[in-house]
């Protein structure tokens, strides 16, 4: 007769132990995306109300008003990362005129230039101005439309990390952000298929 068995072996536990890794590591990487989303959620809400809040000036004020944003590279907390409300002076000078607003962490404005492979559809169109005095520019007429010719335009929002050779950006399918149309309509954009070229 053989003796009873009373407990787990070896193999069992590990086995056990293994499934219950695995899992956990599923769980990690899915709590990981979902705070990158809701970070670029929020981050798309900002910019939207900042959109809102350049019309609300421009109106008030019966001048073009501008969406502001860090573009000097060197400045690499605030690079594409800090945003603001902005108006020319007479004498052509820049003035903000409703503080500067941060993006949550890890979420940038995707540049008018391509940043790396595989992004050249997902570029902010809305950019492409140029910087200068250290702002990218995103004029808001006092009609509230765009102050450019053409179609509509687009605000892009992604995932990336800070490294000492510049920005790493993420999965180019993983972005949100912003159309403005040459009427000044503003349609957010969840996919990165929405945006179209």
């Amino acid at each position: 007769m053989q003796p009873s068995r009373t407990g787990f072996t070896l193999i069992e536990l590990l086995v056990v132990i293994g499934i219950i890794a695995v899992l956990a590591g599923f769980w990690a990487v899915g709590v990981r995306d979902g705070d990158r989303s809701l970070a670029l959620q929020s981050g798309q809400a900002t910019v939207a109300s900042l959109l809102s809040a350049v019309r609300s000036q421009a109106a008030s004020e019966g001048k073009t008003a501008f969406l502001l944003v860090a573009g000097e590279a060197s400045e690499a907390d605030r690079y594409l990362r800090t945003l603001a409300v902005g108006m020319e002076h007479d004498d052509g000078s820049l003035v903000i005129t409703k503080g500067e607003y941060g993006l949550p962490g890890g979420v940038f404005l995707v540049p008018p230039h391509s940043p790396s492979p595989g992004w050249a559809p997902l570029t902010s169109s809305a950019l492409a101005s140029g910087v200068v005095a250290g702002w990218y520019r995103f004029a808001i007429t006092p009609l509230g439309t765009p102050g450019f010719e053409g179609g509509g335009q687009r605000l892009v929002l992604a995932s990336a990390e800070a490294t000492p050779d510049g920005l790493r950006w993420g999965n180019p399918r993983n972005v949100r952000g912003l159309r403005i149309s040459r009427y000044g309509a503003v349609t957010l954009v969840n996919e990165a298929e929405d945006f179209g070229n």
